[in-house]
This record gives C-alpha cells, sequence and structure tokens, in this order.
C-alpha cells in the first residue's frame, strides 16, 4: 500500500548520512526522491545528525521543484 493510501500528507526527507555531500549531490538526492513520490516534501536539515548541510542556496534551488513545499531547520 503506498503511503498516500494510508492518508500521509507530507513527506519530510532528511539529507543522507554517513558521507560528505556536495550541493549538487544534496539537490540531485531531493530532487530525485520528488520526482519519485506524488506526495508534498519537506526538506529536513539536521546536520547534527547527518552531517550534511542544505546550503540556503540549495534550499532556494529545490524550493523551484513543485512538490518540495518546505523545509525544517
Amino acid at each position: 500500500m503506498k503511503a498516500k493510501e494510508l492518508g500521509v500528507d507530507a513527506l519530510s526527507i532528511i539529507t543522507p548520512g554517513f558521507a560528505a555531500a556536495s550541493q549538487d549531490e544534496l539537490y540531485e538526492h531531493f530532487k530525485t526522491v520528488a520526482e519519485t513520490v506524488e506526495l508534498p516534501i519537506i526538506l529536513y536539515n539536521i546536520p547534527a545528525r547527518t552531517g550534511n548541510v542544505i546550503a540556503p542556496a540549495t534550499v532556494g534551488k529545490l524550493s523551484r521543484i513543485p512538490n518540495i513545499i518546505g523545509v525544517k531547520d
């Protein structure tokens, strides 16, 4: 069963962990997820846990993707 069918309203997606990622790699990570799902996405910037930080410029670029609707920082 898909998350949407279960009543999920949005997805909170964190940065990848355990390996340093460039801003281009972070952009591609979130873009790939956004293209794969139909639900709205909230970016979750939690560098203390993942070791990766989403830069403001990257958030701005990601905000142009229609189903990326917000960020938790």
